[in-house]
C-alpha cells in the first residue's frame, strides 16, 4: 500500500513537470504562425564594431576574419576587432594579417563576458552604433552584416542570427550539437520572434546596440549570452531572431570537451536563475506579459530535467516493488513507451536536419543518438547543483576548417 501511494505521488508530480514540456512544445508551434515581427530592407547605414574574443585561436581565427572582410557591406561601416586574451600562440599575428584590428586584453580574465566587457570599455568613445559578437571558430555568411543592418534600421536593437554547423557529419557528438542548435533556432528563437516574444542569445552571431550595452549590460555569470537576453527582457527591449544572418560554427567532436562546455552552460543558467528569476517573476506579476514568465521557465529547464529524472527513478523502483519484475503489464508499458519515444525522436531529428538542408544520411549517428546526448545532460546538471563555480576553459579547435563562399 505504501509503494502504491508513492506511485500515485510520483505520477502526480511528473504530471506537473510534464506540463513544462508541453508548454515548450506548444510555444514551439508559434513558428508555424503568421510572423508578427517584420524587418524592412534599408540602405547600409548602421556602423558596426565586430568583436571576437580569442585566446590561443591561431588555428581558426584567420578563416573567421577572412569571411568578415568579405562581407557584402560597405567597408567604411564596420571594423573587425580581435580581443586577444592573454594568448601564447600566434593568434594576434594571424588575426592582424587577415585584416582585423587588435585589442590586447592585458588584465586577468575569468570569463568570455569579462573579455567582451574589456572590449566594450576600450570602444566606449567610438562612434559605432552596435556591436556584433562572434566566436573565433566561426565562419560568417557574406550577408550577415547586411541583414543585421536591416534589423537595426527596423528599430530592433538586439538580435540573434542563425547558428549553423561547419562539421555536423564528423561524428555523433557534432551531429547532436547541430540538431540541438537547429531545434533552438526554429522552435525557440524563431517561434518567439514570430509571436513578438523575446528570443534568447546563444553565444555567437548576435548584435547588441552600443548604448544599451553601455547602460545596462554588465554580465556577472559564465553565460554572458543568456544574461544579455534576460537583461534586455527586464529593460523591455526586444530580442529578435533572424534566419537570414548565418554563422557557421565548429562543433565539438570529443565527449570530454562537450562535457566541459555543457557544464559551463548549465552552471551559468543556474546562476542566471539566482540573479534574474525573481525580477522576471515580479515583472510578470506586474505586467501579465508572458514573455517574462517564458524566460523564467527557460531558466528552470535544468532543474526540471533533474527532478523529472529523480521522480522517474523513484517511480520505476516503486512499480517494480509493487508489481514485480515479471509483470507483463509493466514490461509492455515500458517497452511501448521507449519504442514510441525512439521512433518519434528519430523522425523529428531527420525532419529538423532536412529543414535546414543538412545531410540526413551523413548525420545518421546524430539522428540515432541525439537522445543519448540529451540524457547525458542529466548527470551534467546534477554535478552543477553541487558546484560553487565553474572555470571558463577555452575550447581547442582544429586546423582544417571549411570555408563558406
Amino acid at each position: 500500500m505504501g509503494e502504491f501511494m508513492v506511485i500515485k505521488i510520483c505520477f502526480l508530480l511528473l504530471g506537473i513537470l510534464f506540463i513544462h514540456s508541453i508548454y515548450f512544445t506548444l510555444t514551439g508551434l508559434f513558428v508555424f504562425f503568421k510572423n508578427k515581427t517584420k524587418f524592412g530592407n534599408y540602405a547600409p547605414k548602421t556602423k558596426f564594431a565586430v568583436l571576437v574574443a580569442a585566446r590561443n585561436e591561431g588555428n581558426v581565427i584567420g578563416n573567421l576574419v577572412d569571411s568578415l572582410m568579405k562581407q557584402n557591406y560597405p567597408k567604411e561601416l564596420y571594423d573587425v576587432y580581435t580581443l586577444v586574451n592573454n594568448s601564447t600562440d600566434d593568434t594576434l599575428d594571424k588575426a592582424k594579417s587577415a585584416g582585423s584590428k587588435i585589442i590586447e586584453v592585458d588584465e586577468p580574465t575569468k570569463t568570455k563576458g569579462e573579455v567582451l566587457s574589456y572590449g566594450f570599455r576600450k570602444l566606449k568613445d567610438s562612434d559605432y552604433d552596435a556591436y556584433i559578437v562572434f566566436d573565433a571558430d566561426n565562419v560568417v555568411d557574406k550577408d550577415f552584416l547586411k541583414t543585421m543592418n536591416n534589423i537595426y534600421a527596423s528599430g530592433y536593437k538586439i538580435a540573434q542570427g542563425r547558428r549553423d554547423s561547419l562539421n555536423s557529419t564528423d561524428n555523433w557528438i557534432s551531429s547532436s550539437y547541430s540538431i540541438f542548435y537547429y531545434i533552438q533556432n526554429l522552435f525557440y528563437n524563431y517561434a518567439r520572434t514570430k509571436f513578438s516574444w523575446n528570443a534568447t542569445i546563444n553565444g555567437t552571431g548576435f548584435m547588441a546596440d552600443k548604448k544599451f550595452v553601455e547602460d545596462y549590460y554588465h554580465p556577472c555569470t559564465i553565460t554572458e549570452d543568456i544574461e544579455l537576453a534576460l537583461i534586455a527582457t527586464l529593460q523591455q527591449e526586444r530580442v529578435v531572431y533572424t534566419e537570414e544572418a548565418i554563422t557557421y560554427d565548429e562543433q565539438p567532436t570529443n565527449f570530454k570537451v562537450s562535457w566541459i562546455q555543457r557544464v559551463r552552460w548549465s552552471k551559468g543558467i543556474m546562476d542566471c536563475t539566482k540573479h534574474y528569476s525573481k525580477d522576471l517573476l515580479k515583472q510578470f506579476i506586474k505586467t501579465r506579459k508572458l514573455t517574462y514568465l517564458d524566460k523564467v521557465l527557460f531558466l528552470t529547464i535544468p532543474h526540471v530535467q533533474v527532478l523529472s529524472f529523480i521522480l522517474t527513478f523513484i517511480l520505476a523502483i516503486a512499480i517494480i516493488i509493487e508489481l514485480g519484475f515479471s509483470s507483463l503489464l509493466w514490461q509492455f508499458i515500458l517497452s511501448s513507451f521507449m519504442l514510441f519515444g525512439l521512433v518519434i525522436g528519430i523522425l523529428f531529428n531527420a525532419f529538423i536536419l532536412k529543414y535546414y538542408d543538412d545531410k540526413v544520411l551523413g548525420n545518421w549517428h546524430g539522428i540515432l543518438l541525439f537522445g543519448l546526448f540529451v540524457v547525458s545532460w542529466i548527470p551534467i546538471n546534477i554535478v552543477c547543483f553541487f558546484k560553487k563555480s565553474v572555470t571558463w576553459k577555452p575550447i581547442e579547435h582544429g586546423k582544417n576548417k571549411k570555408k563558406v563562399a
